[in-house]
Order: C-alpha cells, then sequence, then structure tokens
C-alpha cells in the first residue's frame, strides 16, 4: 500500500538543520504502537513503514516521515496517549519515581533559578518533584486528562493546550524543559524560539530526547524502543 504522504505524513529532511544529506542507520521500521489506529488514520503499521536516517551534516538521528502535527496533537488531546489509557488504571506507574532523577539534576545544574515551565508536562510528576523543591513551576499540555489530572493530584497550574507565543502572556521563567517531546513533532526549530522567548535574560532551556548514539541505543540497534513510536 502507498503510503498517503500528504494527507497524514511529513517527508523529513533533518528537522534540526535542515540538510538533505543523510545516510540511513535502520531501513524499514515497523511501529508497534497503536497510534495510527487511535488517531483514526486509515493505514496499517505495516503499511507505514520508515527509516531511521542521520544526517550528515549535524549528525541527528531522525525518522524519514513522520505524522503531521495536528494528527499528534488529536492523538494527545482527543484520544490522549497509549500511556495515559494504561496509567488511568494505574496512576502510580513506577516511572513516576523516576523523575526525582531528573530534578535533582535541574536542582543541581540550575542554581539561582526559580522559576519553571515544563513544555509538555504530561501528568505532571516532574513538575511535582520540582515544586516540592521550592521552585514556582508552570507547565503546558495539550492532553486534558493528563493536564487535569497534574491539577487535580498535584494542585500545579498547567494549561491544556500546545505552547504559542500567547499561551504565558507577559511572563518568563528562568527553566524551560521539554521532556521527550521533541521526537514527536515537525517543526523542532519552531518550537524551541517560541520556549526561548520565554526564558528570563540568562535562562536556561533543558531538552531530554532519546539517545540514538548511546551503548544502550546501539546494544538494542533496531529495537530500540524509541524506534517503535510516533
Amino acid at each position: 500500500m502507498k503510503i498517503d504522504s500528504d494527507k497524514y505524513f511529513v517527508q523529513q529532511n533533518c528537522p534540526v538543520c535542515g540538510s538533505k544529506e543523510k545516510k540511513v542507520l535502520h531501513k524499514d521500521i515497523l511501529h508497534t504502537c497503536h497510534v495510527l489506529e487511535m488517531a483514526q488514520v486509515n493505514i496499517k503499521n505495516e503499511d507505514a513503514l520508515c527509516d531511521i536516517l542521520v544526517c550528515a551534516i549535524c549528525g541527528h538521528s531522525y525518522l524519514s516521515h513522520i505524522l503531521k502535527d495536528e494528527i499528534i496533537n488529536y492523538y494527545y488531546n482527543a484520544v490522549n496517549s497509549e500511556y495515559y489509557n494504561q496509567v488511568k488504571d494505574s496512576p502510580y506507574d513506577r516511572r513516576a519515581a523516576d523523575t526525582l532523577k531528573f530534578a535533582n539534576f535541574i536542582t543541581d545544574e540550575c542554581k539561582g533559578a526559580k522559576t519553571i515551565l515544563e513544555v509538555g508536562s504530561g501528568m505532571g510528576y516532574l513538575l511535582n518533584q520540582l515544586k516540592l523543591k521550592g521552585f514556582d513551576c508552570w507547565g503546558v499540555e495539550p492532553s486534558k486528562f493528563a493536564s487535569t489530572y497534574s491539577k487535580d493530584i498535584f494542585d500545579l497550574t498547567v494549561v491544556t493546550n500546545l505552547l504559542t507565543p500567547t499561551t504565558f502572556p507577559n511572563q518568563q521563567f528562568d527553566i524551560v524543559i521539554m521532556s521527550d517531546v521533541v521526537e514527536h513533532i515537525s517543526g523542532i526549530n519552531e518550537l524551541v524560539s517560541i520556549a526561548q522567548n520565554y526564558l528570563t535574560d540568562g535562562g536556561k532551556m533543558v531538552i531530554l530526547t532519546g539517545n540514538a548514539d548511546s551503548l544502550y541505543a546501539k546494544w538494542c540497534g533496531r529495537k530500540w524502543l524509541y524506534y517503535f513510536s510516533w
């Protein structure tokens, strides 16, 4: 079956530097998640194989094609994600405790910071850990379920939306965090630019994503978990 790229997908050059020069790291990756089905995309995973490419200029690893932002946004906003659906029955998933390590890193590396914005704040586990450490925390999250959970359970200030230049009028933050966000979008530089405008002078942006050059990723090869979700 031929992929309907115009309707559902964005064929990518390097999303960081824009270069068309690349090499194939892994070919014909089969996504095992249910994003296409849940987002009402009428294509089976088997018919949407994609390659893992490495930019020959900047070394960034990326998918040959990804879902359009509006489909991913619908997936998170209207139907939630598979992760959120799983934790509805078990909200205190063990992965929540892992955010403490990240919170400790932020605290150690960002001395003197007081205000934090997390883009894609999920269910609020990281923001809550940072709030407990004394930071003034804000979040923006497209999933209604996740943002409501973070407000109801952790009493966090979270906007249910995507980050835009007008999401937080007249506000700036000492730290802007994006954890497991950039790999899901096509306009990485645009998002980073918007987030950068929310930083105070001397503020820091902290971006966490999978490292395809890590020892674990190399050991897993084409079976690395980061490759199996849109």
